[in-house]
This record gives C-alpha cells, sequence and structure tokens, in this order.
C-alpha cells in the first residue's frame, strides 16, 4: 500500500522474515525521520479531509453535468 505509506513507511516481504527482519534492522536508523512525514501523509486519511475531498469532487462533477445540460 505505497499511497498509503510513501515515502514514511519501511515496507517488508510478510511472507519473508529473515529479509523483513533485515529490512527494518537496516532502517532503524531512518525510522526518527520518518515521525513528521508519517504524520503529515496520515492527515491526508482523516475523515474531516476525505468528506471534504468527496464534496469538492461532487461539486466539480454535477457542475460539469449541469453545464452540458444547458
Amino acid at each position: 500500500m505505497n499511497e498509503v505509506g510513501g515515502t514514511a513507511a519501511i515496507y517488508i516481504d510478510p511472507e519473508n522474515p529473515e529479509s523483513a527482519a533485515a529490512t527494518v534492522q537496516r532502517s532503524l536508523e531512518q525510522i526518527a525521520g520518518m515521525r513528521e512525514p508519517s504524520l503529515a501523509n496520515a492527515a491526508r486519511f482523516e475523515s474531516a479531509a476525505m468528506i471534504d475531498s468527496y464534496l469538492s469532487l461532487y461539486d466539480k462533477v454535477c457542475n460539469e453535468n449541469a453545464a452540458r445540460i444547458r
């Protein structure tokens, strides 16, 4: 789910525990720097932001269709 985690996540292969452990081990120094970007990325998925996005899209579609009908 790269679109959710973006660059502020560590991606592992859950089917390969040895590789997953090695990836986490290599990434330990980067984890502290991921805090702010991960929180900013998570904000995109807050319910209020998602509702605003849906309403904006709905308005856009309605306005485009209204213009076509006229």
